[in-house]
């Protein structure tokens, strides 16, 4: 399972709207993170048949940067940010699910 993260949007009172892509084979898997993402909103999915691999996309706000960071090195498994610069910071490494 592949997880990437990223910030969607910045908006005036400082909120976030964070997005998180998880790449995923086995359903088993898959079932065992969306119960720990009970509170993320579904805003896409897909195929990739070069990779056999489901993709689904789920959103969330946060109140701000700080509570998004909070998040993604709680998270019970590797996560890759993308930053706005292209960059990618990797959290969580030694976990794997």
């Amino acid at each position: 399972m592949k997880v990437t993260a990223w910030r969607q949007e910045r908006n005036e009172d400082k909120t976030v709207v964070c997005r998180i892509q998880l790449r995923y084979s086995d359903g088993r898997k898959m079932r065992t993170l969306l119960r720990s993402l009970q509170d993320w909103e579904k805003c896409g999915e897909g195929f990739s048949p070069t990779s056999k691999e489901n993709i689904m996309i789920l959103q969330k706000q946060f109140e701000s940067d700080v509570f998004w960071k909070r998040f993604l090195r709680k998270f019970p498994c590797r996560i890759v940010e993308k930053t706005p610069n292209n960059k990618e910071r990797t959290y969580n490494a030694k976990k794997v699910v």
